[in-house]
């Protein structure tokens, strides 16, 4: 189950597990089976979050397996690395275009 206003990254592996609205999957990443990401947390690139695990909110979950970095994330923080913020740099990367060569 992924909620709204998520970012997952490329190549991230969300396996029966639950993301939260809000919440960011670094690329990358593996997420597995009855694990919850809740909302404004953040698993860092690469990183894997055992089954049944919770990353509570406003955490970072780093590493191989994840280890918890607990009241992390700041509320600003999100809004800069948002969804907002790649579609906008989506558009003006397309409006940027060239073909090279």
């Amino acid at each position: 189950i992924v909620g709204d206003d998520c970012i997952v990254g490329h190549l991230a592996h969300l396996e029966g597990c639950t993301i939260e609205s809000g919440a960011l999957v670094g690329s990358n990443s593996t997420v597995l089976h009855a694990a919850v990401v809740r909302s404004e947390a953040i698993v860092g690139a690469n990183a894997l979050v055992p089954g049944g695990m919770e990353v509570p909110e406003r955490a970072m979950a780093l590493g191989v397996p994840a280890k918890l970095r607990l009241d992390a994330v700041d509320a600003e923080a999100m809004i800069v690395a948002g969804k907002d913020s790649y579609v906008e740099r989506g558009r003006r990367f397309r409006a940027q275009l060239e073909q090279i060569g």
